[in-house]
């Protein structure tokens, strides 16, 4: 599936605009992650995400690749749009 994880404090109000968007991107199927890194270590480390970042980020990745990092939910959208147009062409 393609896995987003938004990197940010649960109560930053930007972090919080991610996620939002995260779950309402239309993709049929797939794993969405919130992660505060003052929460501890991230819980499902099968991707390797910088804890240390300025302002909240989300990360989508695919095919074993993630995206740089999203700072807004139009920028998260952008990314999806982008992943998903080379997807499309590689599969022609």
């Amino acid at each position: 599936p393609t896995h987003i994880t938004v990197v940010g404090k649960k109560s930053d109000s930007q972090a919080q605009a991610l996620f939002a968007t995260a779950l309402k991107l239309p993709l049929a199927y797939k794993r969405i992650e919130w992660w505060d890194p003052a929460e501890g270590a991230m819980p499902n480390a099968d991707t390797d995400l910088p804890g240390d970042m300025d302002k909240a980020a989300a990360f989508l990745c695919s095919g074993g690749r993630c995206s740089r990092p999203a700072f807004a939910p139009g920028d998260l959208s952008k990314i999806l749009q982008k992943i998903t147009d080379k997807t499309a062409s590689v599969r022609q």
